[in-house]
């Protein structure tokens, strides 16, 4: 049963649920305006009393995760039973863990629990502390709102295969795994309090998918980077100073993850929503290499149809540090030639510096080093990404340059990019939940969509911690209201 459920339930009922203070409302803004509060642990949901040690939802946030009829059921027996059958939810637990392929004691660490705690989460006959249960769920990508009440793999059965997919085929580590899985909790929560907040569609619906891979992929390539630019309104021969704000303002996800060395990023898809998880190990240390990782998750993300694409793509360096030869690797038709990421580089490059522009900047200068310099520090693209997009545009090679060369990113390219991934207010936030992520949660519980409790657990802090951090959260992020 959902919010717009067709069941009735009479006003004597709602003003019991919601306050007679809000009466003369819809039942979804009665309970926007109600102060009334809810509490519930694994098997029932009821008024909230003190001392309850449950957890505690908004009068919004209760109606969003049982419906109106459940609540009702509440208003005539005082509380209302959650679980939709015996087995839950100690099997949706059992079921997420063994097609994640990931052990009991990885999983205990990832959720802060303990390793008996996730044993005993999938023995059907275990009861435990709510907080716990939803500690594990968001560890596993699990929506931690329907425990008990739904069989939570529902969404993310294609993302656990094709994460164990990725596990066994290009060994990805257990923690990695788990990265991603998180992620799809993150990325599926934060679009969903972004839209309880009414903001605005995602200009990413704009893009319609595109199967064209036909040689040659490059030109296709960039082509889509100068459509997107006009999409985006960004002038077509100026930089893009920062791809972070971007993605925000187009409401895409932009996270980032301690992943295996060798990963730059990934496209994330959860039921049709998409967004990026970027490596914070590894070369993207480098702001400008950062840049060309999100760039390139973006030629995937607006751009790839779903059955290129998949729940979970990952991307390596060398994969996206291809477009170096891709000139030459596409004329060849080598073995190593993929025509989905040969068409991300080449979207990536062209998107971040266009080739018209790059040529006009690098021409402006007599010296081969200081064009060379001026393109990179313009465009923030990397030493390799300059040197070879101009080979590629120019068809000339441009030389080795001497160790004196300055490779270094510039600090205002540093500064734009990283932002609130470096400067978060709240100590031990994890690294996926840093950013923007944070903000939609304190804009949600300030507006009463979800609770100081719910949003206390989403930011992994304490209430007194939370409360006084709240407004310096959702000021670092002013373009949301």
């Amino acid at each position: 049963m959902t919010m717009t459920s067709t069941y009735k339930v009479d006003d004597f009922t709602l003003d019991f649920l919601f306050g007679f203070e809000t009466k003369g409302a819809d039942v979804v803004e009665r309970a926007r305006r109600s102060n009334t509060t809810f509490v519930r642990s694994q098997d029932h949901l009821a008024f909230f009393k003190e001392g309850a040690t449950g957890r505690k939802l908004s009068a919004y946030e209760a109606l969003e995760n049982f419906g109106i009829e459940k609540l009702a059921e509440l208003a005539d027996y005082s509380s209302a039973i959650l679980p939709m059958n015996k087995f839950e939810p100690s099997r949706t637990f059992k079921n997420q863990i063994s097609a994640l392929g990931l052990k009991h004691e990885t999983v205990a660490k990832r959720a802060k629990i303990s390793k008996v705690d996730v044993l005993n989460s999938e023995n059907p006959s275990s009861i435990l502390p709510i907080q716990t249960l939803e500690k594990l769920a968001i560890a596993l990508g699990l929506d931690e709102r329907f425990i008990s009440t739904r069989n939570a793999t529902d969404v993310t059965d294609n993302i656990a295969a094709r994460l164990k997919a990725l596990k066994n085929n290009i060994k990805l580590g257990a923690e990695t795994v788990q990265s991603f899985a998180e992620a799809s909790w993150v990325i599926r929560t934060q679009l969903r309090l972004r839209k309880a907040l009414g903001a605005h569609s995602d200009v990413t619906k704009i893009f319609l998918k595109d199967s064209d891979y036909n040689f040659p992929t490059w030109k296709k390539g960039y082509y889509l980077a100068e459509k997107a630019r006009r999409i985006f309104n960004i002038p077509a021969n100026d930089a893009i100073p920062s791809l972070r704000a971007l993605c925000e303002s187009a409401g895409i996800p932009l996270l980032q993850a301690s992943l295996s060395k060798s990963i730059a990023g990934a496209t994330v898809d959860v039921d049709g929503h998409r967004g990026i998880v970027v490596n914070t190990e590894g070369n993207n240390a480098n702001v400008w290499i950062r840049r060309s990782t999100i760039a390139h998750e973006l030629g995937h993300l607006l751009w790839e149809p779903e059955d290129r694409l998949t729940e979970v793509r990952v991307d390596d360096y060398k994969e996206i540090d291809g477009h170096r030869n891709y000139f030459e690797i596409e004329e060849k038709r080598t073995a190593q030639f993929d025509p989905v990421e040969a068409r991300a580089n080449a979207f990536a490059i062209a998107f971040l510096a266009p080739p018209n522009a790059v040529q006009e900047t690098f021409e402006a200068y007599n010296d081969e080093s200081e064009g060379l310099r001026a393109v990179m520090v313009k465009f923030g693209i990397s030493y390799t990404s300059a040197k070879y997009h101009l080979n590629n545009i120019k068809g000339i090679t441009i030389s080795d340059q001497p160790h004196s060369f300055d490779k270094t990113p510039t600090d205002d390219w540093e500064g734009r990019e990283a932002y609130t991934d470096v400067f978060y207010v709240i100590d031990d936030l994890p690294a996926l939940r840093r950013g923007e992520f944070s903000a939609w949660v304190a804009r949600a519980e300030r507006e009463k969509l979800i609770s100081v409790d719910t949003a206390c657990t989403y930011l992994t802090t304490d209430v007194h911690t939370y409360l006084n951090k709240r407004d310096t959260i959702i000021e670092l992020f002013t373009n949301q209201e």
